[in-house]
């Protein structure tokens, strides 16, 4: 029996279209305002139920995903929690410092003859395993330092493995790994291979944080990623913030492991019995099985896929991307050697260094803050809760992204000075606001990095950017370990530090309201510059001369249709080019989206078939570091 179909075209009684006749241009479906010759892949995605019954399940599991995949970063901060000296009788000897007790103590006890009464107390971290606290200590920071280091190579080298093969595997892969060589890391006799598996973890927890947030959001429509980023965020604080509670109940820092182990390596299970991401398959040009995908949400809210054919839905490229078809020459050289460029790239990498080593600074330094460690952990996740929704607030205010970056700086930067103040353990107090503060920052800094390169250099800008804070995140292991000796020259650090990333914000400029800069022309189109056929030279600046020889190069490609004969970059008439262009191999992690466009691929600048618009890739800390 075939019925009328809502939508325009004729169906049978499940609900599946039959005949080739599309619905009239001017239909608009359930409210989306656009017609079938225009729907862009959000609109499609309202009309087969948007918020519905699929979306919300899946959203809450990428949510449960969020909170366990978080915790493996925090993992470092409790099996190496330091021993503390003890006084566990009534007639203990005079207090000895660390170096005087070390000195002839008994490592089957952690207790010294010579000073009766004291020994060593604490969990069964690292330092209890192996007697790090009195031997070979800088192990244990080192240790921190090979995880950052894993966590920049493993985003870099495997996270173009989600634009590859697509987006379910490799995240199920990622899930099973990161329990694998988290767990390996208990098996370790010594830390001279508990390093190396601590490098491994960090490999794969890079491209797992990456994958998993890319994946459950590219089923959310666009008008709802803002809560599903900014929860996302939140509930993995509050995962973070519970790790503590674990981590006080199960002392051994193995048997800690294996249970984050347990929680983890089930999620597997989520990607595997789920379907491909719909946005990945569109973007590669498979819209056939992408059209599948949309049948079975549209099945589960209980709704009806309008369209026989998607190609009618999005906008296709007429024909097909020529392989043999040359890309622009990457950008990456002129962010060096462009002076304008240049002075964005430089200071755009000290404000994100300075973010990086802040936030993890603060966020793993509750053991040298006064009180209970466990206790400050927790409070320091807890803290960044309000942070996200107000930080969304504040860069779309009249604060803007500048501001918003130098407020946050620099009264994180006071805030930890405060923490110099002769007040006892309310001193700590300090520390947590600092970190509420240096969070914003962080949090600033994907968006305002993505929005002051122009598109066709924003992947290596941010390659850069991030290479930066990666130096920040990897060094910070060790300022941590300084603190327990010497916590307020440590504060100075990190405050220094936040200066220095305030007075670099000082040269940026601001982005709010501006429309994203496509091209080098755009960002060169100032008082001060000429365009010389597509190209731009600073006439107060001879080193721009050189400078505008690259800019000619990549203005003069070998792709049919590129270009425009000005120069410019046609967006209509590339696709060839533009899908090269999208897949710069040097951002393997920059497509993470805070609440304003939605991820196409995981390498940066995406630019699928059917959607020529450029959209910023922003991320968070705790998934690029």
């Amino acid at each position: 029996m075939v019925t009328a179909n809502p939508l325009g075209s004729a169906g049978n009684d499940h609900g599946e279209v039959v005949g080739d006749e599309h619905p009239a241009k001017d239909v608009d479906f359930n409210g989306c305002g656009a017609d079938v010759d225009t729907m862009d892949e959000d609109a499609y995605l309202e009309v087969i139920g948007g918020w519905g019954r699929y979306q919300c399940l899946n959203t809450i599991v990428s949510w449960a995903a969020a909170a366990v995949v978080s915790c493996h970063v925090m993992v470092m901060y409790y099996v190496h929690l330091s021993l503390e000296l003890d006084c566990d009788g009534p007639n203990c000897s005079p207090e000895p410092t660390l170096s005087q007790f070390c000195t002839g103590v008994n490592t089957a006890n952690y207790t010294n003859p010579l000073y009766p009464g004291w020994a060593l107390v604490g969990p069964e971290s690292l330092q209890w395993s192996w007697n790090l606290e009195c031997v070979d200590r800088w192990l244990v920071p080192l240790s921190d330092s090979g995880f950052f280091l894993g966590w920049l190579l493993g985003g870099v080298c495997c996270g173009k493995l989600g634009d590859i093969y697509g987006r379910r595997k490799p995240l199920a892969a990622y899930f099973l790994l990161t329990s694998a060589t988290l767990g390996l890391t208990t098996l370790a006799p010594s830390m001279g291979v508990f390093i190396p598996l601590k490098f491994l973890h960090g490999f794969t927890v890079g491209p797992l944080l990456l994958t998993n947030y890319v994946y459950g959001s590219e089923f959310v429509p666009q008008r709802r990623f803002a809560l599903f980023g900014t929860m996302y965020f939140m509930i993995g604080a509050a995962g973070c913030a519970c790790l503590a509670i674990l981590a006080w109940k199960v002392q051994n820092w193995r048997h800690f492991c294996y249970i984050v182990c347990l929680f983890t390596a089930p999620l597997a299970a989520w990607p595997l019995l789920s379907p491909e991401s719909p946005m990945w398959l569109l973007s590669v040009g498979k819209l056939d099985r992408a059209l599948g995908v949309f049948k079975k949400i549209a099945f589960v809210n209980g709704k009806q896929v309008p369209l026989a054919n998607p190609r009618s839905a999005f906008r296709a490229v007429d024909g097909e991307a020529d392989d043999d078809a040359e890309a622009p020459p990457s950008g990456s050289l002129l962010l060096l050697t462009m002076p304008k460029l240049r002075k964005v790239t430089i200071s755009m990498m000290v404000v994100w260094l300075s973010c990086s080593l802040c936030y993890f600074g603060l966020g793993l330094s509750g053991a040298t803050l006064p009180g209970n460690a466990y206790f400050n952990a927790a409070l320091l996740s807890m803290v960044e809760l309000p942070v996200y929704p107000m930080q969304l607030l504040a860069v779309d205010s009249f604060l803007g992204r500048k501001k918003t970056m130098m407020f946050s700086l620099l009264i994180g930067a006071a805030c930890c000075l405060l923490t110099l103040l002769p007040i006892g353990d309310a001193s700590k107090w300090f520390a947590f606001g600092g970190n509420m503060f240096m969070t914003a920052a962080f949090t600033t800094t994907y968006i305002w990095a993505a929005e002051v390169f122009p598109a066709e250099v924003r992947a290596g800008g941010l390659g850069f950017c991030t290479g930066g804070g990666k130096i920040g995140s990897t060094i910070t292991p060790f300022i941590v370990d300084f603190a327990a000796d010497n916590l307020e020259l440590a504060m100075c650090v990190f405050a220094a530090v936040a200066l220095l990333g305030c007075t670099c914000s000082f040269f940026l400029p601001e982005t709010r309201g501006a429309v994203p800069m496509q091209t080098l022309a755009e960002m060169f189109d100032a008082p001060g510059d000429r365009a010389v056929s597509g190209r731009y030279e600073n006439l107060e600046d001879p080193e721009s001369l050189e400078s505008s020889k690259l800019l000619r190069s990549m203005v003069t490609s070998k792709t049919p249709g590129a270009y425009a004969t000005d120069g410019a970059w046609d967006r209509n008439t590339a696709p060839a080019a533009r899908n090269a262009l999208s897949v710069s191999g040097v951002s393997s992690r920059k497509s993470l989206p805070l609440p304003r466009g939605r991820p196409k691929t995981l390498t940066g600048i995406s630019i699928s078939p059917f959607n020529a618009s450029h959209r910023a890739s922003f991320g968070h800390p705790f998934l690029t570091g």
